[in-house]
């Protein structure tokens, strides 16, 4: 069973064949920036730094890779807002969601 059967067929109800893994199809069912850090030092992934999808939320944009390697079933569509359009570097927003906090 391919991910679109799967998500169809939780939704139709049919038992798929496991349950869909999504994670940040939308800002609702996100990851934040500080978890996807952690999860980036797994072993089988590549070291990366995470981009930000919601300046607000601290929330990451889930990468190609990351998504395969679990494997997720869903991707994310992200409208364009406030909270999430590109932040020029270098500025107060950029330092803000691209600094680590301590002790986390």
């Amino acid at each position: 069973m391919n991910s679109l059967q799967r998500v169809l067929a939780a939704l139709d109800p049919r038992d798929p064949n496991r349950v869909p893994y999504d994670i940040g199809s939308t800002q609702v069912i996100s990851i934040s920036i500080r978890a996807y850090e952690r999860l980036r030092m797994h072993p089988s992934l590549p070291p990366g730094r995470p981009q930000v999808c919601d300046i607000l939320q601290a929330l990451a944009l889930p990468s190609e890779d990351l998504l395969e390697q679990l494997p997720v079933d869903t991707r994310g569509l992200y409208l364009l807002c406030g909270n999430n359009s590109a932040v020029p570097r270098g500025g107060e927003a950029w330092r803000r969601s691209n600094t680590k906090i301590e002790g986390g």
